[in-house]
């Protein structure tokens, strides 16, 4: 599930649902919306935003459980927010 981002949504709204994914489509999809919401809420280029979404669902997913954080890496690592701004 990929959630409705809005400003004021916490870091669980935002963050949660990509914890969830099993997918790299709906991780791509999941990444390409998270920048996109970004680069309209804080004026940083894209190039930025696709650090900080990397470094926001890395940091998230440190919260949870090895098998977790294994499958987060592969599906949000940096090939898989490559082909997210494509």
């Amino acid at each position: 599930m990929i959630p409705k981002f809005h400003r004021g949504g916490t870091w669980r709204e935002h963050l949660a649902p990509a914890m969830e994914i099993v997918d790299a489509v709906q991780a791509t999809e999941y990444l390409r919306q998270y920048v996109a919401w970004m680069v309209g809420e804080n004026g940083k280029s894209e190039a930025e935003n696709i650090k900080i979404a990397h470094n926001n669902v890395w940091y998230y997913a440190l919260h949870y459980d090895r098998k977790t954080q294994a499958r987060v890496g592969r599906l949000f690592g940096s090939s898989a927010l490559a082909e997210a701004v494509r």
